[in-house]
C-alpha cells in the first residue's frame, strides 16, 4: 500500500521538504509531530550559527592581541662610535686614512656603510663594509681611500660619512669628515690614532675624479 504524499500546505516551511526516505513514520504521523521536528531542526541550525559566529570572534580577537601585544624580543642597543678622524686636506694621488673607533653592548656589529659627497658633482654610491667577526664588540682602526693623482683636485671638496649598523639594523650616531686637495699637503697621524695605524678595517673604493671633468666633458 502507497504511502500519502504530504501535500505543500501540511509540509510546512520549504526548508522542511524532504525526500520520504530520510523522514521517519513518526515524523509525519500528525502535524505537531511534523511541526515539533522542524522546530528542533531550526533551533540546531541556530545554535550551530552562534557556535560558528563565537569561533570567528574568538580567532579575531586573538589575532588583533598578537598584532598588538609587544614584540617579545626588542632589537637591542645600537654601535655608537666613540671617536673618528681623517686629515682635512691631503696631496693627490694619497691614500686617505679614516680614522675609527666603535663600540656596541650587544657585540653585533656587522657593517660600516659610507657615504661620499663631492661638490659640483653630488652623492657617489654607498658602499657597506662588512666587519670581521672579531670586531663585532669594538673595534680601533682605519678605512682608507686611494686618490688620483690629478692636479686638478685642488678645487674640490669631498664630505665623507660613516653609520655603523649592527645584525639588527641598528644605525650609530653618523660622523662627517671634510676633505679637501692641496699639493703641498702632509697627511700626519696624530698620536692618538698610532696604535690603530697597523689594524685595517676596510678600503674604500670610491672612484673619485675632479668636477672639472663633469662640468667641461661630455
Amino acid at each position: 500500500m502507497q504511502p500519502a504524499r504530504l501535500s505543500a500546505a501540511r509540509a510546512g516551511p520549504p526548508h522542511l521538504f524532504l525526500p520520504l526516505a530520510f523522514l521517519r513514520a513518526d515524523d509525519y504521523d500528525s502535524d505537531d509531530k511534523l511541526v515539533t521536528r522542524g522546530q528542533e531542526d531550526h533551533r540546531m541550525r541556530k545554535n550551530t550559527l552562534l557556535v560558528g559566529l563565537l569561533a570567528v570572534l574568538i580567532v579575531s580577537c586573538a589575532n588583533l592581541q598578537s598584532y598588538t601585544a609587544s614584540p617579545l624580543h626588542d632589537k637591542g642597543e645600537p654601535p655608537r662610535i666613540v671617536d673618528a678622524y681623517a686629515a682635512k686636506v691631503i696631496r693627490p694621488g694619497d691614500v686617505w686614512m679614516i680614522f675609527l673607533r666603535a663600540e656596541d653592548p650587544d657585540g653585533d656589529m656587522k657593517s660600516i656603510a659610507a657615504v661620499l659627497w663631492q661638490a659640483g658633482v653630488g652623492f657617489y654610491p654607498t658602499q657597506i663594509n662588512m666587519l670581521k667577526a672579531e670586531d663585532a664588540k669594538q673595534f680601533s682602526g682605519y678605512l682608507s681611500l686611494r686618490t688620483p693623482t690629478e692636479f686638478n683636485l685642488n678645487g674640490d671638496e669631498f664630505e665623507l660619512t660613516l653609520i655603523v649598523r649592527d645584525r639588527q639594523m641598528n644605525p650609530s650616531q653618523p660622523v662627517k669628515l671634510p676633505l679637501t686637495f692641496d699639493l703641498g699637503a702632509k697627511q700626519e697621524i696624530p698620536e692618538r690614532w698610532q696604535e690603530t695605524a697597523d689594524h685595517q678595517i676596510a678600503s674604500l673604493m670610491f672612484a673619485i675624479e675632479s668636477s672639472w671633468y663633469h662640468n667641461h666633458l661630455p
